[in-house]
């Protein structure tokens, strides 16, 4: 069976302060889910034990720090967090941000926040 996923049949949740996600694909192998996060928002400090993640820019910018490092990212622009990596998604700009953030595989219990 061929099922179309958009945020209207997607399981949606709320995360942080205001922060909205909708999951669009959502199996232990592979989880695909549209982010969206106000202005001066972020989340959480952490890591994934296996899950390595890749952010896609739909609308918007933000940085995503990883180990230490802040990388700036645009619309159009991706970046991959692999296993292990502590990271923190951060809208430090005045608009919001959409996004894509795919997880594989995605394992129940993988994120640890510090």
């Amino acid at each position: 069976m061929i099922n179309i996923s958009d945020k209207s049949n997607s399981e949606k949740y709320c995360w942080g302060d205001g922060c909205l996600g909708w999951k669009l694909l959502n199996r232990e192998e592979l989880c695909v889910i549209e982010e969206e996060v106000s202005a001066g928002k972020f989340e959480r400090r952490h890591y994934h034990i296996e899950g390595r993640q890749f952010f896609y820019i739909l609308s918007g910018k933000a940085v995503m720090e990883i180990e230490g490092i802040d990388y700036e990212i645009a619309a159009g622009q991706g970046i991959t967090v692999e296993p292990g990596k502590k990271h923190q998604f951060k809208n430090i700009y005045d608009a919001q941000v959409k996004f894509l953030v795919i997880t594989a595989p995605k394992k129940n219990g993988d994120r640890i926040d510090l």
